[in-house]
């Protein structure tokens, strides 16, 4: 696992080996800053289930004001803090331990990216995404992006649009804004 592009590129980050996690691929992760461009500047980035941090690394790395991690897993947690003391984040960053469908409807500020990365079959997205639009965690202009297996793609609740959807093998990557 490695930074692609931005600050800290070519970095390579710690992935603990022998924990269960699915790192997102580079192929997928340079798919997904692709598409999402010059909006990553500036943006306030949340990561959920973020694994060993990569994405929302990523996102600093590439312009993002700040990123906000979310992680169950304590282990995971470890890695991601030395992740981001090895790209030197620290300050950009903060980092939740804790189920994400218990911290995020205490959360306080809405952001403009929001990366939703859960395991596969854990039936997580439409809960998460319900919270995301109840506690108004998302800007009207923001985007959701969802990682998930192809054949299991995410059910949109009523107040979401469909912006994107892209492949990558069995990995697929569905974009998402608040219908106004």
């Amino acid at each position: 696992m490695r930074v692609i592009a931005g600050e800290a590129r070519g970095r390579k980050l710690k992935s603990g080996k022998g924990l269960k996690a699915r790192p997102t691929t580079d192929r997928v992760k340079e798919a997904l800053f692709s598409i999402l461009g010059n909006y990553v500047i500036d943006a306030n980035f949340l990561d959920l289930f973020a694994g060993f941090g990569g994405i929302g690394i990523e996102a600093i790395s590439r312009g993002a004001k700040k990123a906000v991690f979310i992680e169950l897993n304590p282990k995971h947690l470890k890695i991601i803090k030395e992740n981001l003391t090895l790209t030197r984040f620290n300050d950009r960053a903060e980092v939740i331990c804790g189920d994400v469908l218990k911290v995020l409807p205490k959360l306080n500020n809405s952001f403009d990216i929001i990366y939703l990365d859960p395991p596969y079959e854990a039936g997580l997205y439409e809960k998460t995404l319900k919270i995301i639009y109840e506690k108004n965690l998302i800007q009207k202009d923001g985007i959701i992006v969802c990682e998930h297996n192809t054949e299991l793609p995410p059910k949109l609740p009523d107040h979401f649009k469909l912006l994107k959807y892209k492949s990558y093998g069995n990995i697929g990557l569905t974009f998402i804004g608040v219908k106004i």
